[in-house]
C-alpha cells in the first residue's frame, strides 16, 4: 500500500505554519519598538492669608467735655500679620465719615500729625511683611482733641450735656509681592 500524500492539504499546512511564524516575528519586532511614556505636572496656588486687627475694636470716639483736661487723647493699635506663603505689601487708609472733628489731629506711628478736615482720607505705607510672618506687627493710631475744640463745638449746641460723636474707618490693603 502506498501512502498517498494529499498535496494541497500539505501545502496549506506549510503555509499556515509560515504565516504563524511571520506573525510571531512581526509582533515581537513591534513590541520591541513601542514604549510607554507617562509624565505628570501639577501646580498649586500659594496660600494668601494676611490679617489685620484694631484694638480696641470700637471705632467710635466719644468725648465727655466734663472729663476733659487740656486735651483728650485716644490710642488705637492696628495689628497686621502675614500667615501667607508669599510676601505682601501693606497699606493703611484712615478716613473719617464726617467732619465733626474738623481741627482735631491724628498720627499713625511716627508719621507727621494730620489735621482732620471734611472728608479726610490719608494713606500710610506700613511696609512689607515677609511670608509666614505670624507675629503681629503693631502700629499706633493716636487722636488728639483739645479742650478748646470741644468747647467750640459744644458752644453752638442747645444742650450743654450734648455728647459729640465722630467715627472713622481704617482700611488695611494687602498686595501680594511674589
Amino acid at each position: 500500500m502506498k501512502n498517498k500524500v494529499n498535496i494541497p492539504l500539505f501545502l496549506a499546512g506549510i503555509l499556515f505554519c509560515l504565516t504563524l511564524i511571520s506573525i510571531s516575528i512581526t509582533s515581537n519586532l513591534i513590541a520591541k519598538y513601542s514604549t510607554t511614556v507617562s509624565e505628570g505636572d501639577s501646580a498649586r496656588v500659594a496660600g494668601f492669608q494676611p490679617a489685620a486687627t484694631i484694638k480696641p475694636d470700637n471705632n467710635v470716639i466719644q468725648y465727655d467735655a466734663k472729663k476733659l483736661d487740656d486735651y483728650y487723647e485716644i490710642k488705637y493699635t492696628v495689628g497686621v500679620s502675614n500667615d501667607s506663603e508669599v510676601s505682601v505689601k501693606c497699606d493703611v487708609v484712615i478716613s473719617f465719615d464726617d467732619d465733626v472733628l474738623e481741627g482735631a489731629t491724628f498720627q499713625f506711628d511716627n508719621n507727621p500729625v494730620e489735621t482732620i478736615g471734611p472728608s479726610t482720607s490719608v494713606n500710610y505705607e506700613v511696609g512689607t511683611l515677609s511670608a509666614n510672618q505670624t507675629i503681629e506687627q503693631n502700629h499706633t493710631l493716636t487722636f488728639t482733641v483739645t479742650k478748646g475744640l470741644i468747647e467750640q463745638l459744644i458752644a453752638g449746641a442747645p444742650d450743654s450735656k450734648l455728647d459729640l460723636t465722630s467715627s472713622f474707618t481704617v482700611t488695611v490693603d494687602f498686595t501680594q509681592l511674589d
